[in-house]
């Protein structure tokens, strides 16, 4: 080393350490007796070898040692150097990282309707809040006591490491939470307001970080998965949508129809406003010239215009013929008078 360390960092301390593994009987001379195993053997793969021989060594900056005598919790450790005491073993490497877990909830709705899905989990150890911390992870040594009672805890599923035994909850808070919705709730789609599933969300997200924080773990965040429900409920949905679809459809046309029906009648009028404007023009302009009275000035712009109408194939067919004969009459008539 360059700079000095402390006496527990020296070279003289790695020295002494090997010394007493490799003999005993020097190692009880130097104070440094004891043989027994520095950890139990589920977390013997997570350690640094050093601590295996020498009950010493460097802990990574993620993880967190669980120091145990006996069934005694004593202490945690690490990161950095650790160096174990006589009486003391790893019971538990605790990573101090982000942790993601899912857990498949099988739930009923309020309607009475299965439901599958998943909820995933983000959540670590409880950190320090710290603006300096000398290490990655500034964990709250208190948590590591509760997480270390997770661990140890054992209950009707069996033993469960602690990052598991923190996502169990979430099924039995999942039921209940979606149990309290309807199918058609849950699976609605607003705009402007918050979904439900969202709401479920935020209200599970809150249940569960009331739950974790008594053992010293933060959760970060919760999500709920799709649903997922029996082949006939989506059956009878996708028939329920046709319908409704095909209702809106139905209502749709009407309305279209309702709306041309109501530009023809405006187009109609439009034109019959125009019509009479410009035979009012016409029999103005006929009377002025002197020929005719009134009465016969509109006599003869009326048929005038029924002449014009009729020349067309399709109209003519739609007038009787002995209106037509009427006016043919007329108009012969008037053109007589005219030639008399």
């Amino acid at each position: 080393f360059i700079l000095p360390l402390s006496w527990n960092l020296s070279w003289f301390e790695g020295l002494r350490l090997s010394i007493a593994y490799n003999f005993p009987i020097i190692g009880a001379f130097l104070g440094v007796g004891s043989r027994r195993p520095a950890a139990t053997a589920e977390c013997r793969e997570d350690l640094n070898p050093g601590f295996l021989r020498h009950r010493a060594g460097i802990v990574e900056g993620h993880k967190a040692l669980v120091l145990s005598s006996g069934s005694k919790y004593m202490r945690a450790a690490g990161p950095g150097y650790v160096h174990l005491k006589s009486n003391e073993i790893i019971t538990q490497v605790v990573d101090l990282r982000r942790h993601i877990r899912t857990v498949p909830v099988k739930a009923m709705s309020g309607d009475g309707i299965p439901l599958e899905t998943s909820i995933t989990l983000t959540f670590q150890v409880r950190q320090q809040d710290t603006a300096a911390a000398a290490i990655a992870y500034p964990y709250d040594p208190e948590a590591i006591f509760w997480v270390n009672y997770l661990e140890s805890f054992k209950s009707s599923s069996g033993e469960l490491a602690w990052s598991d035994r923190a996502a169990h909850d979430a099924t039995a808070e999942g039921v209940e939470e979606l149990s309290r919705y309807t199918l058609d709730e849950l699976l609605s789609q607003s705009l402007t307001d918050v979904s439900t599933i969202s709401q479920a969300r935020a209200r599970l997200k809150k249940k569960l970080s009331a739950n974790l924080e008594e053992y010293g773990i933060t959760l970060i965040n919760v999500a709920i998965g799709s649903l997922r429900m029996p082949e006939e409920v989506i059956e009878r949905r996708i028939e329920s949508w046709q319908d409704e679809i095909q209702d809106r459809i139905e209502r749709s046309m009407a309305t279209e129809k309702e709306q041309a029906k109501l530009q023809l009648i405006e187009a109609e009028a439009k034109a019959q406003i125009e019509l009479v404007d410009k035979l009012t023009r016409e029999i103005e302009v006929t009377w002025a010239e002197g020929d005719v009275d009134l009465a016969g000035a509109v006599i003869l712009q009326l048929l005038d215009q029924l002449a014009l109408v009729a020349s067309d194939r399709e109209v003519r067919a739609l007038i009787p013929a002995d209106t037509m004969t009427t006016v043919e009459q007329v108009e012969t008539w008037i053109s007589n008078q005219g030639n008399s």
